[in-house]
């Protein structure tokens, strides 16, 4: 009739769906008495948030919030900062704290007046200042690099004092940790 083989698969079957049958729980059915007499305590132990580290990204967005309407303020054809370019400053160091792997370039810009040559060499050490100032307040240098642009990048026309203000500025720009500009 049938073989020793074809008996145990059907047993090897029947097994299966008793386990199958046995282990399956239904969504509304109510726990067990083993559960719910556990030895753990009957209060909810709480697990404390995880702060969020924000994206570069992110960090960039926050940090050019702090960056509208204020101004790195360097004395007149100098890399020196001024009180209120270190305030600025001031404001941008906590959001470099948030994340310890986030990277960024600190890129200088200046206005069109002048040589290109001496425009050029003026804004990488405007950079340089500020990544000088940042690391000395405890952000590593290894997340920061400096790169003048001169007037190459404008974000307004040159034309107007207005125009030749706005770019004259220091941007943060996200790069990966490690990356050569």
């Amino acid at each position: 009739m049938y073989s020793k083989d074809s008996k145990l698969v059907g047993i090897g079957v029947v097994l299966i769906i008793l386990t199958f049958l046995l282990c399956q729980e239904s969504p509304t059915s109510t726990p067990s008495r083993s559960t719910t007499h556990s030895m753990a305590p009957s209060s909810p132990v709480t697990i404390p948030d995880e702060p969020s580290i924000p994206s570069p990204v992110v960090m960039k967005k926050k940090i050019d919030d702090v960056l509208t309407g204020r101004t790195i303020a360097f004395q007149t054809s100098s890399a020196v900062l001024l009180p209120e370019g270190r305030s600025t400053l001031d404001h941008v160091l906590p959001i470099l704290q948030q994340n310890h792997t986030a990277a960024f370039e600190i890129g200088g810009h200046t206005d069109n007046v002048g040589a290109q040559e001496k425009n050029l060499a003026l804004s990488e050490n405007r950079a340089k200042a500020v990544m000088d100032y940042l690391v000395s307040k405890g952000v590593a240098a290894n997340r920061l690099t400096f790169k003048g642009y001169g007037a190459s990048r404008p974000r307004a026309d040159n034309v107007t004092t207005e125009g030749r203000s706005r770019n004259r500025r220091i941007e943060f720009l996200v790069r990966v940790k490690g990356e050569q500009p």
